[in-house]
This record gives C-alpha cells, structure tokens and sequence, in this order.
C-alpha cells in the first residue's frame, strides 16, 4: 500500500507541475474504476494526504 501511495503521489507531482487538476480527478475516477479495492473515498483521502 506504501508503494502505491508513493506512485499515486509522483504522477500527482506530476499533475500538479503541469497544472491540469481535471486531469488529476480523471485519473483518480479511472484508478477507482480499475482497482475496485480502491473505493472513491479512499482516493479522495489519499488525495488529500499528498497535498498535506
């Protein structure tokens, strides 16, 4: 799981150093949606752990 937060957060640096947040919310929608271990919620938390 550590290593998964480490990833989402590097392609969220990198999101973030090309400013396209809609991009950001996409990729986390197509992540909830490819992983269903992943719920929306969990996204959103993870999300919000990166940016803090």
């Amino acid at each position: 799981m550590l290593l998964y937060i480490s990833w989402l957060h590097a392609i969220y640096s990198f999101v973030i150093s090309q400013r396209s947040n809609f991009m950001l919310i996409a990729f986390l929608l197509f992540l909830t949606k490819l992983q269903k271990c992943v719920s929306l919620r969990d996204s959103i938390l993870i999300m919000v752990f990166c940016i803090c």
